[in-house]
């Protein structure tokens, strides 16, 4: 009988994807161990993620805040939490019936009963979470333990290569958040055409996002060199692809700094803010400031700046590779293997 991991997360238009990308990411790593894994969710989730229902694991809809499925759980089974609104409450009632409880936190905010803690935010450090995890719990911190897809590890030595050679013509990756709760896309767009008219503009978003509709109105109207990517379950190629990206600083961050993507970087929400702070101390993004208020004539600024130094995209490139490797998910494996 398999190994079996049940996976407590929610995505919305209003919270985005990164919890359940970084849910996928796991389960997708312990799939190939050869564990059987489950995702319990809100049916909202498949607003954004509707490729969800034909990935390789199962997936139960339940309503925001009843329990699991015990009729699922089996004694040996793990269960995986990613989840700002599940603290120790939760975790506390289902204890006795797991033989492991995970945390995936970018918080620590709150306490947590749980034999593993997982928060890969750059900064982050395990002393953040004494006292507010049992003393018996192992906490992994950093960008060593990011949850990215495993493809991009395969790929990361070829793109690393080819981010030596600087093009003239730069293209642009805009990804401001799956649903871009902003709507701050039509505005990167605009400045984009603008400083860069001759560059090829790849966005990518939810087609349910706000922003959808002033988006394919540009791009028709004037602006034909930039394509919409909506519902994508595969960003290797895109990532791959450009050379600069403009960017929120979700979980999509260290997916661009495992392939050492130039980045200017905007927060679209409060939890994202020490990341981008820590990336740009480091030199490994382009801080830009938050998206709620008046960014367009620094981002003008900093995209004119880049676009007219490759040492800079050179340098920025170099030192994004160095956050992380792409390999975060194995280790967390191996860490819930050793549990």
């Amino acid at each position: 009988m398999k190994r079996q991991a049940i996976f407590r997360a929610d995505a919305s238009v209003e919270i985005g994807g990164g919890h359940i990308s970084r849910c996928l990411a796991l389960a997708d790593r312990l799939h190939a161990n050869g564990w059987h894994c489950i995702l319990v969710t809100t049916k909202e989730t498949l607003v954004v993620f509707p490729h969800l229902n034909g990935s390789k694991h199962s997936v139960i809809y339940k309503e925001k805040h009843t329990q699991l499925p015990y009729q699922d759980i089996r004694p040996t089974d793990i269960l995986v939490i990613d989840h700002y609104e599940i603290d120790i409450k939760f975790e506390s009632v289902y204890r006795d019936a797991f033989r492991s409880v995970i945390v995936i936190d970018d918080l620590a905010d709150k306490p947590h009963d749980c034999d593993l803690l997982v928060d890969q935010g750059p900064g982050r450090l395990t002393k953040d979470y004494r006292g507010i995890v049992p003393s018996h719990a192992r906490v992994l911190t950093g960008p060593n333990y990011a949850l990215l897809p495993p493809r991009l590890a395969s790929v990361r030595k070829k793109v690393l290569k080819q981010r030596q050679e600087i093009p003239q013509v730069p293209r642009i990756l805009v990804m401001p958040g799956l649903t871009d709760p902003l709507c701050i896309s039509p505005k990167i767009l605009a400045i984009v055409h603008d400083i860069c008219p001759k560059s090829n503009v790849d966005i990518v978003l939810s087609d349910k996002a706000p922003s959808i509709a002033d988006l394919k109105k540009m791009i028709f109207d004037y602006i034909p060199s930039a394509s919409l990517h909506t519902n994508q379950s595969d960003l290797t190629h895109l990532l791959s692809s450009a050379s600069i990206c403009i960017g929120a600083c979700g979980v999509s961050a260290l997916e661009r700094c495992c392939l050492g993507l130039p980045s200017l970087v905007l927060t679209t929400a409060f939890n994202q803010e020490t990341m981008a702070q820590t990336l740009h101390f480091k030199g490994a993004i382009e801080f830009i400031g938050c998206a709620k208020s008046s960014f367009e004539n620094r981002l003008a600024e900093s995209l004119t700046r880049i676009v007219e130094s490759p040492d800079k995209q050179l340098s920025m490139s170099k030192i994004a590779a160095t956050i992380c490797d792409g390999k975060g998910a194995d280790r967390v494996a191996k860490a819930i293997e050793l549990l």
